[in-house]
């Protein structure tokens, strides 16, 4: 195993892509096609990130997508049992993951969860500490890697905690953009200006089925395609998120916060010694 704190940042390049990852974190804060560079960089080592706007570049959502159910009390319920889930779950907040695998165009994460261990969300934002849980072990990995034709794919595999009972769960991913003022979000169905995603409701905007989407604006533009099932943006003045998701998040479908968590129809379930890959990839338009 490759120890994650061997280096201040991982960098990961080919034929004129490279991305560089925070091992800290393990989220990629920087990525530079043609000299520019797409993503927006909270997530990056404290010296190069920003004192404003979101802090994180990248994050992988588990084992809920934006709020949970009882978004009062930050609780999805079991069972008839609570457990304290904060904005899109626990997995963003772990810190003991491993860096598994490295070379020059790639780079593997290793995530282990046994159930009910606490995780703490830090108190930030006005938002008091939260301790979390969640009644099943997991293992997820995550996988970068910069592909042939230079475009950024990811990799998420899910194996359960062989709890002998399906494990229910959402999962996406929420890389973060620059921002540009005269950006567009074009798929085959819509064709938005960031103002259009931040007129709606939290400034998210749902896009249930759509598979890609392109970003277009005067200084870079890419293409993101996964096989999620669904996507949502969300969108500020710094970043521009745009969020493959297994499903769209409960507080934004009006379901019953009380509800068992394990029957709400936007939950998906893994059953023992089973598994979930789930992929997606940044092709970068070169001008």
């Amino acid at each position: 195993m490759v120890a994650k704190s061997v280096q201040r940042t991982l960098r990961i390049e080919n034929v004129g892509t490279e991305a560089r990852i925070n091992p800290e974190n393990a989220q990629i804060y920087s990525l530079v096609a043609n000299g520019v560079d797409v993503m927006w960089p909270g997530g990056a080592p404290s010296l190069y990130r920003p004192n404003i706007g979101w802090q994180n570049s990248d994050i992988v959502m588990f084992p809920i997508v934006g709020s949970a159910p009882d978004k009062e009390r930050n609780a999805i319920h079991i069972n008839g049992k609570e457990f304290r889930l904060g904005q899109h779950g626990l997995l963003r907040d772990m810190k003991d993951f491993t860096l598994i695998d490295h070379g020059s165009d790639f780079a593997e994460f290793e995530y282990y969860y046994e159930a009910m261990s606490e995780v703490e969300r830090p108190a930030a934002n006005g938002k008091p500490r939260l301790l979390q849980s969640f009644p099943f072990s997991f293992n997820l990995r995550k996988r970068y890697s910069i592909d042939l034709k230079g475009a950024l794919r990811l990799r998420v595999l899910l194996t359960d905690g062989y709890a002998h009972l399906p494990m229910p769960y959402m999962l996406g991913w929420h890389p973060a953009f620059r921002t540009v003022a005269s950006g567009r979000l074009l798929t085959d169905h819509v064709n938005l200006t960031l103002d259009d995603v931040r007129n709606e409701k939290d400034s998210v905007m749902d896009l249930p089925y759509e598979s890609s989407i392109q970003y277009w604006n005067p200084e870079f533009s890419f293409v993101l395609r996964h096989t999620f099932g669904h996507m949502q943006v969300w969108s500020t003045e710094a970043c521009t998120a745009i969020e493959p998701i297994t499903g769209r998040a409960a507080s934004r479908l009006g379901l019953d916060p009380n509800a068992d968590f394990r029957t709400l129809p936007n939950v998906r379930r893994l059953g023992e010694n089973e598994k979930e890959e789930f992929e997606a990839s940044i092709i970068l338009v070169r001008k």
